[in-house]
């Protein structure tokens, strides 16, 4: 019965030297950012995404600086702003690039998997959710985080379309003198192989 106790006793200090050294190595919220052994807080995305540093006008500054982790998730996630996404696909398949906390929007804007930057863009009473990944901030108007350099602010609008062989809906921008594909202006090619309901008036709007 001795020998019983002295193991369990051992057990029980194994466990919690285990519990102990985890706690110590990485404390994170149950959100996305994480504080390392060394004590500097990092995000670490669902690709495996590892940021540092956030962007403020062009200068990198710690995530503890800027960033409220205990708010901070991905922007679809907050009710309010999913239902602004207005497109069932976007149910399945969530945009990843736009962030929030209490105060700001964050961009995450990625040269390759391997090199991303996110960067604060405004304060979170200074955008608007146009539909799909199309948001307006300021006079400007950004598709996955990449301005639309076309794109006038003031009439831009969305509007969900059939495309072929797709169950899903596209989610298109327009504006008083364009209609948008992604951040770029349509093409009329682009715009022949999809199912508008008003495409004859369009059309001549847009194309002729």
């Amino acid at each position: 019965m001795e020998n019983k106790a002295k193991i369990i006793t051992l057990l029980s200090l194994i466990i919690l030297a285990i519990n102990l050294t985890c706690n110590n190595r990485t404390q994170r919220n149950n959100l996305l950012c994480s504080r390392g052994e060394n004590g500097k807080w990092s995000i670490i995305l669902e690709e495996d995404v590892l940021i540092d540093m956030v962007y403020v006008d062009n200068k990198a500054i710690a995530i503890d600086k800027t960033i409220d982790c205990k708010t901070f998730n991905y922007l679809f996630k907050f009710s309010e702003d999913s239902l602004k996404l207005n497109n069932t696909y976007y149910t399945h398949n969530p945009p990843k690039n736009y962030f929030k906390d209490k105060n700001f929007i964050y961009f995450l804007m990625c040269a390759t998997p391997e090199n991303c930057q996110l960067v604060k863009k405004c304060s979170v009473n200074e955008y608007e959710l146009m539909g799909g990944e199309y948001i307006k901030i300021y006079r400007n108007v950004y598709w996955q985080g990449h301005k639309i350099h076309n794109a006038d602010a003031n009439t831009f609008n969305t509007m969900n379309v059939i495309q072929d062989k797709s169950e899903w809906e596209l989610t298109v921008g327009f504006d008083k003198n364009f209609i948008y594909n992604q951040a770029s202006v349509m093409s009329k090619k682009r715009f022949e192989s999809l199912y508008w309901i008003n495409k004859d008036s369009l059309r001549l709007y847009y194309h002729y």
